[in-house]
């Protein structure tokens, strides 16, 4: 009796001690999404640093990782292209200046239309309304040799899908 007494004084006193010596450890992916919910979406090149993080620091991981480590990318990805379509939806004087050649022609505009390329983002037209989209190759390009098959097909359909998108007659093809 005495010896149960003892032992469950031990467990009661390790688990009341526990908060205090616990140390949380934190997988890669755990982090990486940590650092994608830091980056800014209002710069673009944000883009440009999840993909290095993740070329820089996860390619060791198990392609299970890696797989939903290019998920969370793809997460941050496409919230910072609806991000950033509300914000030019919503400022009509900057989406009026792409409706005007010489405003087109501004170091504010290039800026912005250099910044979209860079990280992987084109400026789409659809009738007079402009919208970001990803270039149709961008994810793949990026992700496709280091996921899954099924993650690289999924990468590839939608590269091609992408790439079909809209004729110029702003119609479904």
């Amino acid at each position: 009796m005495h010896r149960l007494t003892l032992v469950s004084l031990a467990l009661t006193t390790s688990f009341l001690a526990a908060p205090q010596d616990t140390v949380i450890v934190v997988g890669p992916v755990t982090t990486y999404t940590r650092y994608l919910d830091a980056l800014d979406n209002d710069d673009f090149d944000s883009i440009f640093a999840g993909v290095q993080y993740f070329k820089s620091h996860l390619i060791d991981l198990s392609v299970a990782e890696r797989d939903t480590a290019c998920k969370e990318f793809m997460t941050f990805f496409f919230a910072t292209i609806s991000h950033n379509n509300d914000m030019i939806w919503e400022d009509y004087d900057f989406i009026s200046q792409f409706h005007d050649e010489t405003a087109r022609q501004s170091p504010e505009i290039k800026a912005y239309i250099n910044a979209l390329h860079r990280n992987g983002l084109d400026l789409y037209t659809f009738g007079r309304l402009y919208y970001i989209d990803q270039q149709p190759d961008y994810l793949y390009h990026n992700f496709s040799l280091h996921v899954s098959l099924a993650v690289r097909e999924y990468l590839a359909l939608r590269s091609d899908e992408l790439a079909e998108g809209f004729s110029n007659s702003d119609s479904l093809l």
